[in-house]
């Protein structure tokens, strides 16, 4: 299994995003370390304005739109994640 060099402790690493406090594209943060798990067919949920991989099948509902003013999501499906029945049970290798 893949693990991140560090010489810090866990104790040592502090957490640099707050719910209240997001910058902004964090996924685009941590998209290497996702490498192994996003490999095949597979759906980004809550894509927003960039998906994960352009290949991913981007799927949002445009809510944070209308909330925050921000630009259109890059979304192949529009449509709340509450309901995903026009996704065929076991066809995706992954789920952002």
């Amino acid at each position: 299994m893949w693990q991140r060099e560090t010489s810090e402790t866990p104790e040592e690493i502090t957490m640099v995003w707050t719910a209240d406090t997001p910058q902004g594209a964090e996924s685009k943060k941590i998209i290497w370390e996702t490498v192994p798990y996003t490999r095949g067919r597979g759906l980004d949920v809550g894509c927003g304005p960039m998906k994960l991989w352009p290949q991913s099948i981007g799927v949002d509902n445009d809510r944070d739109v209308q909330l925050f003013e921000q630009v259109p999501a890059e979304a192949d499906l529009k449509c709340s994640a509450d309901d995903m029945s026009i996704i065929a049970n076991q066809s995706m290798d992954y789920v952002f």
